[in-house]
């Protein structure tokens, strides 16, 4: 339910009954949903409406990327291949919490790890003084998800 609501409001500002009526669901059983998720900022009150406080990157997105990076990363394909069948092969040494997940969806979960990282090694360099905002659970960064069945991941 969170992540619905959170895809919801994303484009929009809706109201709670607004998003009642999208998701189907009775706007006492989205109310509590809703709470929880305006205290971990993941949805912001605007007047009577409600907004997604996260990143959500679409196929749009995600095409634009791939057009922008295909060059640079078929460079360093064999050895990014390499990291991320690595990480999927220790994720099975690990409590990692989608241990039913098929095999795509892990080297995702990997392959943004490894981005994460890719990023932090990045700031350290350049010393740009990056800071990520602090999250509701004591931790830097962004929140961020994926929309649409299209991950693929094809290695």
């Amino acid at each position: 339910m969170p992540g619905n609501i959170i895809i919801a409001a994303y484009e929009k500002p809706k109201t709670v009954e607004e998003l009642s009526v999208e998701l189907g669901v009775g706007v006492p059983y989205l109310e509590d949903e809703v709470e929880i998720l305006e205290k971990m900022d993941l949805l912001v009150k605007k007047g009577k409406t409600y907004q997604s406080n996260m990143v959500v990157y679409d196929a749009k997105w995600r095409k634009r990327l791939e057009e922008k990076t295909a060059e640079l990363l078929m460079q360093e394909f064999p050895y990014i291949k390499n990291r991320i069948e690595e990480g999927v092969h220790y994720l099975a040494e690990t409590s990692y919490c989608y241990e039913n997940a098929d095999l795509n969806a892990r080297r995702w979960f990997i392959f943004m790890f490894l981005m994460w990282e890719a990023s932090m090694e990045s700031e350290r360099w350049l010393t740009t003084k990056i800071t990520f905002p602090l999250l509701k659970n004591g931790s830097n960064g962004y929140v961020m998800g994926m929309r649409g069945a299209s991950c693929i991941i094809q290695i």
